[in-house]
């Protein structure tokens, strides 16, 4: 996201922003094609059962890149849809509580 943001302003300065653009497309699709599950988007990849807010997509939304496309959203949305009424969570975003690399960097303390 970062990368398009870059393009972006590169497009509003009338400088070249092709590269910066083009890897930000790359790197997007790499991710849909990494993170996708049967029901949404994984946050850790090769494990369709973790999930959380993913923070560069709802950018793309709130500053209209287009980076993403709109099948993205609609699924992440289902996806959050059900996690949201199965764990009645009713403030903030909710983080698996124990994956595996948070479980890592406790023990090594």
């Amino acid at each position: 996201m970062a990368l398009k943001a870059y393009a972006d302003i590169l497009d509003t300065l009338g400088q070249n922003s092709s590269t910066y653009s083009a890897a930000a497309t790359s790197y997007a699709t790499t991710w849909q094609s990494l993170a996708a599950t049967s029901s949404g988007y994984s946050s850790s990849y090769g494990d369709p059962n973790s999930w959380s807010l993913l923070y560069n997509v709802f950018v793309d939304k709130w500053l209209d890149t287009g980076l993403f496309p709109s099948s993205v959203f609609q699924k992440l949305s289902s996806q959050y849809g059900s996690h949201a009424s199965q764990l009645n969570f009713a403030f903030g975003e909710y983080r698996e509580a124990n994956p595996p690399f948070y479980r890592q960097i406790r023990s090594s303390f």
